[in-house]
This record gives C-alpha cells, structure tokens and sequence, in this order.
C-alpha cells in the first residue's frame, strides 16, 4: 500500500481525484529538506517548458497563463502553515514529518502536490511525491494530456533532487558553471590533441598501441601526456560537479588546484590554452572566500535561537 493511501488527511482528497500519479524515493533528509531541494530544482530546460506552457494557457484561456517562479527557501524557511507559500503552490493541509499538501488552482483544474514520508530501514525515510489532479471543465483534460509527458520528467526530476536535499536548493551560478566550463575546456584539449597529432596518433594505432610510445620519442610522448591532460581536467570537472550536487558547493581546494596548474604553464609556455583556467581558478577562490564568510551567521543562528517549526 502506498504512503498516501495511509494518511487519514489524504483520504478525501485521493477519492475525488480525476488523476493520480506517486513517484518514491528514499533518503536520509526530513521532510522539509527534501521538500525544499525537490522546489529548489530549475534547470534551464525546464524553465524552457514553463514558458512554452504559457503559450498553451493563453491558446486555452487559462486564468494564470504565466507560472510565477518565486525565490527558492531554506527547509527551515518553509511555512507548512495553512496559507503559507511554497514556490507557486498554496498550502493546503501539513503534518511536521508527516506530509505536506501543496495546492495551485486555475479555471481549468485544480492541482495538488504531496509529499508524504514515513520511516524506513537504517534510519532512512521513504518518501512519495504524489500529483493528485481535479478537472473543472474541458479544457482541464485536454491541457494535462498535453503537458502528461513533461510532467513525468519534471516530478522525476524533483523526487531526485528531493532526495539529495536542499543542497540542490543552495546551487549558485558559480558553484554551476566552474565544473561545466572546466568539462568544456577538457573536452576541447581532447578533441584539438586528436585532430592536431592524428598522424602521431594514426601511427600508434596502426604498431598495435603496445609499446608504441618510447622514451626517446619526444613528439608521441607529447601527444600522449597532451591527451592524459585533457582527461584529467575532465576528471577534475566531474568530481567538482558531484561535490556541487552533494554539498551545494564547489570544494574550497577547487581554485588553488586550477591556479597551481595554470601559473606554471602560462609562465613557461604563454602560447597556451591554460590561460583558460586563470578565470576559473579565480572564480572558484571567490566562491570559497564567499562560503566561508556565510558559514559563521549561519552558526549563529543554529547554536542561538532554534528556527521556528511551523
């Protein structure tokens, strides 16, 4: 049996439902953490989505053509009030580690967000995310069957994001795009090592690989360490961005590791790309100094006044 099916609160809004579809997930965070990391997700492709939405609503006469994104919250800044708002959704009902109940209304239908959690194995929580949907006219069926493909990928996505927690919600712009230009500029290093020595490379293939590379052969031995390093920037980006994902941020080693590989090859070799990782390095330094100076209000407040529970 599903979570929601055993929540009494729930009981009255299930039955009367046009439609019903529940993603699970399981995590160690609490309910509000997760809420707020699964609202806290907007990537670009789905603001993208949202606004190719709001031409559908206004063909379809909807009252609220535009979705208004609102400013993403902390867990502790979340109102589980009746009335509070989260994002775009109303609260309609919570119970504090419980559930939550969400709700957004237009002419057309009326929608229901629920997150519902309950214990589970190693001191873990399962958690379902549930859409629940009630049509009020024609043209409510006719735009959820539109949207139905979209919607899965946007719920699935924001069980994802619930599951790692509010981290996702903390992403700042930096802390995104240092690992994904740093992969970029790998990438790059990569392909123009492949193209400008594909003789060498052409070479190696064709003597079978094995032992193709001999210590007095300067030229291959080039391409090889040019290739490996382009690698390694791109397992530098990788691990960069998994932190990003886990933590909300970028390591604080991240813009001394690019600056220390950077300096030493612009000094020796101007006529080179690692001129790219100066900014990067620079950023990320400026992302770490920025952290660091928000980490001591934020001590304060948790060893002074507890945040309230709503």
């Amino acid at each position: 049996m599903r979570i929601i099916d055993r929540v009494p609160e729930l009981r009255e809004l299930l039955a009367d439902a046009d439609h019903v579809d529940v993603r699970e997930a399981e995590s160690e965070v609490s309910l509000r953490e997760f809420v707020a990391g699964a609202m806290g997700r907007n990537p670009t492709w789905m603001r993208g989505l949202f606004r190719a939405r709001g031409v559908l609503a206004r063909i379809l006469r909807l009252r609220e053509p535009d979705i208004p994104i609102r400013a993403v919250q902390r867990p502790e800044e979340l109102s589980f009030a009746p009335g509070g708002r989260v994002s775009f959704f109303t609260v309609k009902e919570a119970a504090e580690n419980r559930f939550v109940v969400l709700e957004a209304k237009d002419n057309h239908l009326s929608g229901w967000l629920v997150v519902a959690t309950e214990p589970a194995a190693d001191g873990r929580a399962r958690f379902e995310l549930a859409t629940v949907v009630k049509y009020h006219r024609w043209t409510g069926p006719v735009y959820f069957g539109i949207i139905r493909p979209f919607h899965h990928l946007i719920v699935a996505g924001m069980a994802r994001a619930g599951a790692r927690g509010s981290s996702v919600a903390k992403q700042r712009g930096v802390d995104r795009w240092v690992p994904r230009s740093l992969f970029t500029i790998a990438a790059g290093h990569v392909a123009i090592g492949l193209v400008s020595d594909r003789t060498r490379w052409g070479g190696i293939v064709s003597e079978g690989l094995w032992n193709t590379v001999a210590s007095d052969d300067d030229a291959r031995r080039s391409s090889l360490w040019f290739m490996l390093g382009g690698i390694a920037l791109g397992g530098l980006a990788v691990l960069i961005r998994r932190s990003v994902i886990a933590t909300g941020k970028m390591p604080p080693e991240t813009g001394w590791i690019l600056l220390s590989s950077a300096i030493p090859v612009c000094v020796l070799e101007p006529v080179s790309g690692a001129w790219a990782l100066l900014p990067l390095g620079g950023l990320a330094l400026w992302a770490a100094r920025r952290d660091h100076s928000a980490v001591e209000p934020s001590r304060t407040l948790e060893h002074g006044k507890p945040a309230p529970t709503q």
